[in-house]
């Protein structure tokens, strides 16, 4: 399906193709599982993040770097929330006591530019 999506656009190829069982890892049986196809051109990440329809069910395919940003983000989030749900109990939290103002930065492996997009499915 892949290839077919990029036979017309000239000189790009398929760098990898690997796919995620994000259940396996989490141990859940909610996550979504994901491919993440690299490719060596823009042009050819711009023609997969057009999507793809298969069986007739759209299949949404997004930048990972943007994936992985926002995976942070909900991170951050539940991670604040947590512990302010552990200072209304009365636990001392990590932050709390190293004094340390929550670092709302985000790591260096977020930050970079990534020619991957992702696939759910």
């Amino acid at each position: 399906m892949v290839q077919e999506k990029l036979k017309y656009v000239e000189n790009t190829k398929i760098l990898a193709i690997r796919f995620e069982n994000r259940n396996v890892i989490y141990g859940t049986f909610t996550h979504e599982n994901r491919w993440i196809i690299t490719v060596d051109t823009e042009m050819g990440k711009r023609e997969l993040l057009r999507g793809f329809i298969r069986n007739g069910v759209p299949i949404v395919v997004r930048r990972y770097d943007d994936v992985v940003k926002e995976e942070y983000r909900m991170f951050m989030r539940y991670q604040r929330i947590y512990e302010r749900h552990l200072d209304l109990v009365g636990f001392q939290t990590i932050s709390t006591v190293l004094g340390k103002e929550e670092d709302t930065e985000q790591p260096d492996c977020v930050k970079g530019e990534d020619e991957s997009v992702q696939g759910r499915h």
